[in-house]
C-alpha cells in the first residue's frame, strides 16, 4: 500500500484540534509539554501523540494489516460534529450520547499507557510462572520446553515465544525481562470497548463549560475518581467520578451522585445533555478554582505529555500540581520518620 496509513495516533487530531485556538484538522497549534525532559514546544496536532504501525497486525505471510487503524477512523475517531454541538451549548441525541460514551471507552483502551498496563500484568503472571518452572525443573532445557508450552497455552500470541532460552538465562535479572503483546492488547480493546460505554451511559452526565477556552488535555486524558468510602478499587464501574475534558471550552462529568462541586444532578443515571456555565454556577473565583481543579486531574493522570492553547496558563498548572506533588511527598517523609 503506498499510502499505508502508518502513523497511528493514540489521541485523535479529531478531538485534540478542539483544545486548540485556530481549529485547522490536523494543522490545530497546541503548547505540548514533556513531564520527562520538562520541555515545552507548539506544534501542529498531527506531529504529537502517535506511533508508527501502533495498531498494525500481521497475516501468516508477515505482511501488514491496517484494519484497525481503518476502523477507528471509521467509526471511533468521527466526534466533530458532536464536540461542536457540545461547545455550543446544543443538546445531543441519544445516538450521538451513545458515540460519545464509546469513544471515551476507546480512548481508555486504545493508548500507549494501557497498553503498557496490559504487558506488565501479563509479564507478572509468566513470571510467577517462572518461580514454578525453575523449581519443578532442573536443566536449562527441560524450563525452556516448559516455559514455551506455558506461553503457547495461555499466551499464544506473546512475542516472548521462540525467546525461551533467553528469559531463563535472564531469570536472576527480572528487570530485564519484558514482553510487548501486541494482538492480545487490540483484541483487549475491541473486546471491552463496548462494556466501558455501557458503565458510562449507566451515569449522570453534567458537562461544564467555561468561557476562557482554559481546558488542558493529556496523553490520557481519563481520571478515575477513587470512593474511598466504598469497598471496591477504581475502575468504570465502581468509580465516584469519571472526569473527561471535551474539548478547551467543555468538561465532561459523569457520576452516580446527585450533587458534585455544587452542581445538583437532578434525576440519577439517566440526566443527560445538562450544560453548567462555571460561573453562572459559583461565581466567577469559584468557577476559576473549579477549572484548575478539573485540569489539575488531567496534569496528574498524564502519562508523559500535557497540552493547552495558552502556554503561560498551561506551565502555571503545571507548576502548581508539581508543588502540590512536593508538598504531599514532604507529608509522606515526616510521617515516616
Amino acid at each position: 500500500m503506498t499510502n499505508a496509513p502508518t502513523r497511528h495516533h493514540t489521541i485523535p487530531c479529531s478531538y485534540l484540534r478542539w483544545f486548540s485556538q485556530n481549529l485547522q484538522w490536523r494543522d490545530s497549534m497546541l503548547w505540548v509539554y514533556d513531564v520527562h525532559t520538562q520541555k515545552i514546544r507548539e506544534d501542529k496536532v498531527d506531529n504529537f501523540w502517535w506511533s508508527r504501525d501502533f495498531y498494525t497486525i500481521e497475516d501468516g505471510s508477515w505482511n501488514k494489516i491496517y484494519s484497525i487503524e481503518e476502523f477507528l477512523w471509521e467509526n471511533i475517531d468521527n466526534v466533530n460534529k458532536i464536540i461542536e454541538k457540545i461547545d455550543n451549548k446544543n443538546s445531543l441525541t441519544d445516538d450521538e450520547i451513545a458515540k460519545l460514551a464509546l469513544f471515551i471507552s476507546f480512548q481508555e483502551l486504545r493508548t500507549p499507557n494501557r497498553f503498557n498496563r496490559n504487558n506488565s500484568n501479563e509479564l507478572d503472571v509468566i513470571k510467577m510462572s517462572l518461580r514454578e518452572i525453575f523449581y519443578h525443573c532442573e536443566t536449562k532445557e527441560e524450563r525452556a520446553k516448559s516455559l514455551n508450552n506455558t506461553l503457547k497455552e495461555y499466551f499464544p500470541t506473546s512475542d516472548m515465544i521462540g525467546k525461551e532460552e533467553e528469559i531463563i538465562e535472564k531469570y536472576e535479572k527480572w528487570e530485564e525481562i519484558s514482553c510487548n503483546n501486541q494482538l492480545s492488547n487490540i483484541k483487549q480493546m475491541l473486546m471491552f470497548g463496548h462494556e466501558i460505554a455501557d458503565w458510562l451511559l449507566s451515569r449522570a452526565w453534567v458537562i461544564i463549560h467555561n468561557d476562557n477556552d482554559n481546558f488542558i488535555i493529556s496523553d490520557y486524558p481519563i481520571y478515575l475518581e477513587w470512593d474511598w468510602e466504598g469497598p471496591f478499587g477504581v475502575w468504570f464501574g465502581t468509580a465516584k467520578t469519571i472526569w473527561f475534558p471535551l474539548s478547551k471550552k467543555s468538561y465532561l462529568m459523569m457520576t452516580y451522585d446527585f450533587k458534585i462541586n455544587d452542581i445538583k444532578v437532578e434525576k440519577q443515571y439517566t440526566v443527560k445533555n445538562v450544560y453548567q456555565n462555571t460561573e453562572d454556577v459559583l461565581g466567577e473565583e469559584d468557577a476559576k478554582g473549579l477549572i484548575n481543579g478539573f485540569n489539575y486531574q488531567t496534569c496528574w493522570c498524564t502519562n508523559r505529555n500535557i497540552a493547552g492553547n495558552d502556554k503561560d496558563y498551561l506551565l502555571k498548572i503545571i507548576a502548581d500540581v508539581d508543588q502540590a506533588d512536593k508538598k504531599h511527598l514532604g507529608k509522606c517523609n515526616k510521617s515516616n520518620d
